[in-house]
Order: C-alpha cells, then sequence, then structure tokens
C-alpha cells in the first residue's frame, strides 16, 4: 500500500483516509513527493522549465499507470484549491 501525506514537524498526517485499524505496527519508507511550484513571476513557464520535468517518473517502480498518476496529481491540487 502506498499512501500520500506530509509531515507536520511532528508526525506524519495522512493527505487522504486509511482503512486501517489503530495502532497497528507499520513499516514506513520514506520518499519525497512531487512538488509543482507555479513559476515566480506568475506566467505559464518556460520550455525549459517543462524540459526539467520529462521523463521525471521512468525509474519509478511505484507508478504503474503515468496518465493515472497525473489525473490523481490534478486531484489532489484541486482540492487543495478548494480548501
Amino acid at each position: 500500500m502506498t499512501i500520500r501525506c506530509h509531515f507536520d514537524g511532528k508526525v506524519f498526517v495522512p493527505d487522504e483516509p486509511i482503512d486501517l485499524p489503530g495502532n497497528q505496527s507499520l513499516l514506513v519508507h520514506i520518499e519525497p513527493g512531487v512538488v509543482i511550484k507555479e513559476p515566480a513571476n506568475g506566467g505559464n513557464g518556460t520550455v525549459g522549465e517543462l524540459r526539467k520535468f520529462m521523463g521525471i517518473w521512468k525509474d519509478r517502480t511505484d507508478i504503474s499507470d503515468s496518465t493515472e498518476f497525473v489525473q490523481e496529481l490534478r486531484r489532489r491540487a484541486q482540492h487543495q484549491e478548494g480548501e
């Protein structure tokens, strides 16, 4: 199982509800997530900036469907914008 979470400075907080019993012992592998930032100038960015992301997931073994992965990133971004 892979879950997305963030570290609040003290504990890891899941970004979505998790279906696990309380007080269950788990082994956790820490891997930085993808952070998408707006260009500093507020514009759409440049082709050079876009090229930095090309092939970014090619060596990831946890992403079997890149289209679904990108759609999930978009869903999360839209959810965060609505908060």
